[in-house]
This record gives C-alpha cells, sequence and structure tokens, in this order.
C-alpha cells in the first residue's frame, strides 16, 4: 500500500512544532507578538534592523572579544558552525513565510495548541522538507491540561474537560479544514490527501477518576484513512478490549501506529540498526514490550484504509 509522505502526530498529553516557549510563564498573547515579529521579519526599526539582526551583530561582537579556535575544543569550536547554520535558516525566505499569519488566522484557531496546529499547517504548504511534524498540547506547563486528577467538570477552574476539549477540538478542525481546501503537490490533490493526521495519547483513563485504563483513543486522519469509522470496541468502562478491529486478537499497540507513521514516510519499519554507540540493535518498531515476554504484531493498521 502507497501512503502519502507527509505526518502530523498531536499529543494531548503533556519537536518542531510545540505549543509556545516556556508556555508555563508566558501567555498566549507575549509568545505569538515575539515570536510572530522576529520569525516572519516584522520587527525592523526606523534603521532596518530586525531583532534577529541585533542578536547576531552581539554574537559577532562577542566573537571579537573570545573567537571561536580550535585551542578551546573541537566541541565548542562546533558552535560557530551551528550558529551559522540556524542563520540561514531563519533568514531563509520559507522560514518566514511560515510565521506570516493574518489576525482573523490567529483569532481562529485561538490559543496556543491552535496556533500550533496553524503553524504546522504552513509548514506543510511550505513543502521545504518537513516530513514529520509532532505537536504536544502542553499549553498549561507540566504535563500539559489533560494531565486531569481533580475538577474534571468544575467550569469554574481555568483548566477542566470542557475547556481543553474545546481547544483541542477546534484546533484540529481548523487544521483538518484548511488542509482540504489547499492543494496539495499531486495534480487534484489536497494537503490534506498527502497528509496523515494522527491523534493520540500516552495511555488511556477510564471514566472513574484517576483509573489508568487498558485502552486509549487514537483518531487517524486523512492520507486516504476511511472516514467516519470506528475500528475496535471497548467494555462499557473502557477496562479492556472486547474488539481489537483488526486481524489480529490483540488490540493494535504504539507500536502499530509507529509502524503506520513509517509505511507513510515511506520508511520500512521491519529494519533494525546494528552499528549503534550501545552496541544493542535498534528496531525501528519493537516486537516485544520492554520487560515482557508476548511479542507484538509489528504491521501497520493497514484496517484503516480498506
Amino acid at each position: 500500500m502507497s501512503y502519502p509522505p507527509m505526518s502530523v502526530l498531536i499529543s494531548p498529553e503533556g519537536a518542531w512544532v510545540g505549543s509556545g516557549p516556556d508556555s508555563s510563564r508566558r501567555s498566549f498573547r507575549d509568545w505569538t507578538f515575539s515570536v510572530f515579529s522576529s520569525f516572519a521579519g516584522d520587527d525592523e526599526d526606523e534603521k532596518g534592523g530586525s531583532a534577529l539582526d541585533k542578536r547576531w551583530q552581539s554574537r559577532g561582537r562577542m566573537e571579537e572579544v573570545s573567537p571561536f579556535n580550535d585551542a578551546i575544543g573541537e566541541t565548542v569550536s562546533e558552535y560557530k558552525s551551528f550558529y551559522e547554520y540556524a542563520r540561514r535558516i531563519l533568514n531563509d525566505s520559507r522560514w518566514k513565510k511560515i510565521f506570516k499569519v493574518t489576525e482573523e488566522e490567529k483569532k481562529r484557531y485561538t490559543n496556543d495548541f491552535g496556533i500550533s496546529c496553524l503553524l504546522a499547517r504552513n509548514v506543510l504548504a511550505a513543502d521545504a522538507g518537513a516530513r514529520f511534524i509532532y505537536i504536544n498540547d502542553c499549553g498549561a506547563g507540566g504535563n500539559g491540561p489533560w494531565d486531569h486528577h481533580t475538577s474534571i467538570f468544575d467550569r469554574r477552574k481555568n483548566v477542566n474537560l470542557y475547556t481543553t476539549c474545546n481547544s483541542i477540538d477546534r484546533g484540529i478542525a481548523n487544521l483538518v479544514q484548511d488542509l482540504s481546501t489547499m492543494p496539495g503537490k499531486e495534480s487534484g490533490k489536497t494537503l490534506l490527501d498527502e497528509t496523515m493526521i494522527i491523534v493520540t495519547s500516552e495511555f488511556g483513563r477510564t471514566p472513574v477518576l484517576n483509573a489508568a485504563g487498558a485502552c486509549y483513543t487514537t483518531i487517524y486522519l486523512g492520507a486516504g484513512v476511511k472516514q467516519g469509522r470506528i475500528i475496535g470496541k471497548t467494555d462499557d468502562t473502557c477496562t479492556k478490549t472486547v474488539d481489537a478491529g483488526w486481524k489480529y486478537k490483540q488490540r493494535p499497540a504504539m507500536d502499530n501506529t509507529v509502524a503506520t507513521i513509517y509505511s507513510a514516510l515511506g520508511i520500512d519499519w521491519t529494519k533494525s540498526i546494528k552499528n549503534t554507540p550501545s552496541g544493542r540493535d535498534y528496531d525501528y518498531v519493537q516486537t516485544a514490550p520492554i520487560g515482557g515476554s508476548e511479542f507484538n504484531a509489528v504491521d501497520e493498521i493497514a484496517e484503516l484504509f480498506v
């Protein structure tokens, strides 16, 4: 089966696109103003200098006082090439275009998580080489707004199930809507046709507060995934799987989601890397859980597409 060459992984439990720098202490308004203005090149002063230009000039003056040289050591000297490479990226017209967003788009995408989806959309549209984008909904700091332990249904609290669901629903809905109207690389296809979007979490909860369940939900969108279906079934309390929903008796594990992502990216997920620093083989997808003896099927979830 042939899959498109791009993938977006969204995790509502807390890469390239995150939920904002130091989001635990900076508000949405603070970081969007500074980041969008600087990275989009819209913060030039009357002398034509941007904040990034000024910082680069400051770095140059520091180098004059304490120059990079081999006497300091190879590791330190490599910082110079690292800085220069980063500057080339920041001055690339495609990079600046990614951060060119309208006020209407900021309002529509609403908050930190939504803005992350908006930037992911722009990265995909730029088609500058990014093939995998990871978005983590951790805008509330710590483990993120989905790490509920109290007040799940208390609307008086700043973070509750209503606010988190509304946030992720609006962000993903806008991302899907926009990609479905943007032209893809192949004639007659949209970016949604050529992008697999996966929304998942590290584990699931039962309806009982703070009770971790053996089941969790993953949403797959775009890239030829057949719409409007539920694959698999749990019991009434989400404690166990009663229907795996695919060709194996065991429910699909995260490893199978990873295999599906690798497949979308055109990577052979059955490979192993033999020559590693630790001397241990690295499997793209592990065949058995760590500490366990039961072997997992390493197949992609082909049932999503048929």
